[in-house]
């Protein structure tokens, strides 16, 4: 018992919750009631009728005030300060929109293009967070911009959104705000029992096949590359499972490998000669491996919001190194290393995006990288949010924030948007 006691408390860490006063760990009975009233305590228990609606639930963004209150899945409300905001980016004049526009007059096709450019999507995920993600991919496709771009990366949730966009329904995407979907994905009460809390399996392997079927095929042979990642267990890198999607089956374990997140969907997936896990614990803002492969121009698809960017940090963090010390203690260094480094490279990631949002001279010879943020009027998404308000907001938001970005490519190119790409 005390063994699934530290799983439940590792589990908990890497979903985001913050420690529990000692004071609550007393119980009369045995530790597993201990532990579920441990579960229960106002701390950790989601009371949606005990707390004042939601500041900011409009999918436009309303008022977002000062100081405001967010919903912060350290399961409680918090008050925090207003986060230091960035100078505001000119984008109109970014080389991406400027080559997707480009594109768009040319009426360009995949496989068929004759400017020198490959333009890439990224999606990054975050468990149900990716909601947000998916959104912005499905404004893409409404606003019949897909075919401008020649591959698709999706990291975690992003990659199960990637692959969702380029079937033949991509309206499925909407299945992230279904009641259905989130219950499947999400068993908050596994973690009591050592079983996994996001059950990516089922997901993939029943209701992706019986229950909302997903076009695998379509997938596979779709002219636009899609690009799952993954976590390589024994070296702690990211993965391109690409070369293995060979037929419906494999693509499904790519998928399943991609969200396979460390404690919180249980163990590994293998591949071939490999164990895989969660995109995320390598690269949960799948750029990178799109200029590994020369990508010119991509596309980032984010899921957390500005004032959610990850801290500098010294040290990892106490959720990190429990979750590391439990629930990986029997895999390589490496890949503990990788899971500590997780928010120091998340922190640099935002860094570098951000000085390439604003896409300055200095940045001329090099590729064009352009993010796309849901707004931090928003309200914030845990990975374990299963609320269907709240998601069904947090689609909306995604959907508005790429509705606006990319709009103005589909009107003529002119003279303002006419520089080099």
């Amino acid at each position: 018992m005390a063994g699934r006691l530290g799983w439940a408390v590792a589990g908990g860490a890497l979903a985001g919750w913050r420690p529990v006063p000692l004071g609550a760990l007393r119980s009369t009975g045995p530790l597993g009631i201990g532990l579920l009233r441990v579960c229960h305590h106002p701390i950790l228990r989601h009371t949606r009728h005990n707390t004042p609606k939601h500041p900011n639930l409009d999918p436009a963004g309303g008022p977002g005030g000062e100081g405001g209150a967010r919903w912060s899945r350290s399961l409680s409300w918090s008050f925090s300060t207003p986060y230091p905001q960035e100078s505001v980016v000119d984008r109109s004049r970014h080389r991406m929109l400027t080559v997707l526009a480009r594109r768009a007059a040319e009426a360009s096709r995949p496989g068929e293009r004759t400017d020198g450019h490959r333009v890439a999507l990224a999606i990054e995920g975050g468990g149900m967070r990716g909601t947000v993600s998916a959104g912005m991919a499905l404004a893409i496709q409404q606003l019949g911009l897909l075919p401008l771009f020649d591959a698709v990366y999706g990291a975690s949730a992003g990659a199960i959104s990637g692959a969702w966009l380029l079937s033949t329904r991509p309206e499925g995407l909407r299945g992230w705000t279904d009641p259905v979907f989130a219950r499947a994905l999400i068993r908050r009460g596994n973690v009591l029992r050592a079983r996994p809390v996001v059950d990516v399996r089922s997901l993939v392997e029943t209701v992706y096949v019986r229950d909302f079927p997903l076009d695998f095929a379509s997938v596979l042979t779709s002219p636009i590359e899609f690009h799952p990642l993954a976590t390589d267990v024994l070296t702690g890198e990211a993965v391109d499972l690409r070369p293995s999607l060979t037929d419906e089956r494999a693509l499904r374990l790519a998928l399943r490998a991609s969200a396979a997140l460390p404690l919180l969907a249980g163990p590994p997936v293998p591949i071939g000669d490999r164990l895989l896990y969660d995109a995320g614990v390598a690269e949960s803002i799948p750029f990178r491996q799109a200029l590994r492969d020369g990508a010119t121009h991509v596309l980032v698809l984010r899921s957390r919001r500005l004032v959610d960017r990850a801290p500098a940090r010294t040290a990892p963090s106490w959720g990190s190194r429990l979750v590391t010390g439990v629930g990986l203690r029997r895999h390589t260094p490496a890949l503990r290393t990788a899971f500590l480094a997780r928010a120091a490279r998340l922190a640099a990631d935002d860094l570098l995006l951000a000085e390439h949002d604003r896409d300055g001279p200095s940045l001329s010879d090099g590729p064009a990288i352009l993010s796309i943020r849901p707004p931090d009027t928003s309200p914030g998404i845990s990975r374990l949010e299963s609320d269907p308000a709240l998601l069904h907001t947090a689609f909306e938001v995604g959907h508005a924030a790429a509705t606006g970005v990319l709009s103005p490519v589909t009107r003529p190119l002119d003279d303002s948007r006419s520089g080099p790409a």
